[in-house]
């Protein structure tokens, strides 16, 4: 799907829903990572690119109506916060989100030499650590935690099944 194709989406549920014409833009954003979509009172709509090829097109559009449904209480109202009354009955009305689903993470490992305990951290170490179980809570240069890589940390999911 191009920004030409959301644009159309954007524009046809708008002018469904509020009877107005849209008057902002929607495009794809690869730098977002733990967000699926934001919007901004100039009207730009950026949409996570990511979020959509792992979830597909009907899960974009259900994110792309809820930043609609920001974008249109920020022009009604100066405000677009999500526990406003105008904004989560403008939501079920358009019937987006309330939540994006979640995106894995990146993390990276770091083991203790001597007794393998890892640690997971969302960026790299600038500082050097040693394992506290090792050196009894002190610093000491012989337990340095050592970095192993990285690794994506995927979402649990939500299972609708009960267990008896």
């Amino acid at each position: 799907m191009d920004t030409g194709e959301l644009n159309e989406i954007a524009e046809s549920i708008y002018k469904e829903h509020f009877d107005e014409d849209f008057h902002g833009w929607v495009e794809w954003s690869t730098r977002m990572k733990r967000i699926a979509g934001n919007c901004r009172s100039d009207g730009r709509i950026a949409l996570n690119k990511h979020y959509y090829e792992r979830y597909g097109k009907e899960e974009i559009i259900l994110v792309l109506k809820h930043e609609l449904a920001h974008l249109y209480c920020f022009k009604k109202i100066g405000k677009h916060s999500h526990n406003h009354p105008l904004f989560k009955e403008i939501l079920e009305q358009l019937g987006g989100s309330k939540i994006g689903k979640m995106m894995p993470k990146k993390v990276h490992i770091y083991e203790c030499p001597s007794c393998k305990k890892q640690w997971f951290f969302k960026s790299r170490l600038r500082k050097y650590f040693s394992c506290a179980y090792c050196s009894n809570g002190s610093f000491n240069t012989d337990y340095i935690i050592q970095y192993i890589g990285e690794t994506i940390i995927e979402p649990p999911t939500i299972s609708n099944e009960t267990s008896e």
